[in-house]
């Protein structure tokens, strides 16, 4: 295993950790001491990417490491989430089981995930991905980045249009009996005949 620093052939392990897909190997360069990690997985049969050109390339973790490499560049993520997340696209890929992969679709997976990853990281991917040439490409994915995932966007819905609770079968809507409607202040009633109306005035005299 050559060295990524010096590109010594030679190196030590000095760690091995097995997981579910493979084992990942921390190795020493016996020439300037760097260190790196491997992985050792199976094999399994690798798709093909169809460019948006037309051509076919095979597909190739190397690659996609190194445009994430790009993309989180200077940003606060450990090397082992990019490895991990590597191997996530690699996993992707193959579980599609298709013999030919749209650059597209898989461009769009490394989106969606980088997306709950590192927002910075994600326009910067797609900055090259989707090939933006102007401010505006820029500010769209800045609009996608802050809209809600669609279960939010739904419970978000049930908070502001709640839906009207129907009254059980078989019983209708409760009558309002006299108890339960406002009493409003008695009115003293007005005299119509002259003599009671003269009453009233001498009265206030």
């Amino acid at each position: 295993m050559r060295c990524p620093t010096c590109n010594h052939n030679d190196s030590r392990v000095t760690d091995s950790r097995p997981d579910l897909r493979a084992i990942r190997r921390r190795r020493e360069c016996l020439n300037c001491f760097a260190r790196f990690t491997t992985l050792e997985r199976v094999e399994a049969s690798t798709p093909e990417i169809l460019k948006r050109d037309g051509k076919l390339e095979t597909f190739d973790s190397s690659k996609i490491k190194s445009d994430l490499l790009s993309a989180f560049a200077k940003r606060p993520v450990p090397p082992e989430l990019i490895d991990d997340l590597v191997n996530d696209v690699h996993d992707y890929a193959v579980g599609l089981e298709q013999r030919t992969i749209n650059s597209t679709v898989l461009g769009q997976y490394i989106r969606e995930r980088l997306k709950l990853i590192d927002p910075i990281a994600c326009v910067r991917f797609a900055s090259v991905f989707k090939a933006f040439t102007t401010v505006g490409d820029f500010l769209s994915e800045i609009d996608w980045l802050r809209q809600p995932s669609h279960q939010s966007t739904e419970a978000q819905q049930l908070v502001l249009f709640p839906v009207a609770v129907s009254p059980p079968p078989g019983r209708g809507r409760r009558r309002v009996g006299t108890r339960d409607r406002p009493q409003l202040p008695a009115v003293p009633a007005v005299p119509t005949d002259r003599p009671a109306v003269k009453r009233a005035r001498r009265g206030r005299r």
